[in-house]
């Protein structure tokens, strides 16, 4: 287990690694004159909107749900925060393992799967086909998978078998879950009822810029 907790969290890294070379290779670059070149007074037009699309934050139609499934990925891989928690609380694991168990089953015993996932979540994130909410949500379920890379690593050098005991480490593992189930649910919860969750400290300012402004 231990192991398999190390080999997850340096594909996380090595996918983020990619992501960021991947990104400084294919960024777009947006030709001031085609952007701001506008026949109006500069100080009563709102740079803002230019720049983001006229985005106003709400969602409409299917892309209500299809905002939701990227955050499918820092679920499943970060689930197992939650061992503690589900050992205190019984029928809260069991019912963990009814609705995420058969996925989790899946999605593990596929060689890299998650930064398969990842990678195409990257990708996808900056099709301009697709649009600019799903995106948004892409690259955001990405940056808290990407966050989750450090409880992961705290977790396989510190954790069972790894010199800390279980009253740091189980405080610990419960805060990490704990706050990506919050985020999770705030995501997945703003998405349904058709608005962008863009409030999130950090991270949601980083997939703004990563998606770009169209």
């Amino acid at each position: 287990m231990q192991r398999l907790s190390i080999s997850r969290s340096f594909q996380l890294l090595l996918a983020a690694l990619l992501l960021g070379l991947c990104q400084a290779f294919v960024s777009p670059k947006i030709a001031p004159t085609t952007v701001f070149r506008q026949n109006v007074d500069i100080s009563t037009t709102s740079t803002k909107l230019n720049l983001w699309n006229d985005d106003d934050g709400t969602i409409t139609g299917k892309d209500r749900v299809l905002s939701c499934v990227p955050y499918m990925l820092p679920l499943l891989d970060g689930d197992h925060f939650g061992k503690y928690i589900y050992m205190r609380i019984p029928p809260l694991g069991l019912l963990d393992s009814i609705i995420l168990g058969p996925l989790e089953a899946i999605y593990h015993s596929i060689p890299f799967l998650g930064l398969g996932l990842f990678i195409l979540l990257s990708f996808q994130s900056r099709n301009q086909n697709i649009s600019r909410t799903v995106r948004f949500n892409m690259q955001q379920a990405i940056l808290i998978d990407i966050a989750l890379i450090f409880p992961e690593l705290f977790g396989a050098f510190g954790g069972a078998g790894g010199g800390l005991p279980r009253f740091i480490v189980e405080p610990a593992s419960n805060f990490v879950y704990y706050t990506f189930v919050a985020m999770l649910g705030y995501c997945i919860y703003n998405n349904l009822n058709g608005k962008k969750p863009n409030q999130i400290p950090w991270i949601s300012d980083a997939a703004e810029m990563q998606i770009g402004p169209f």
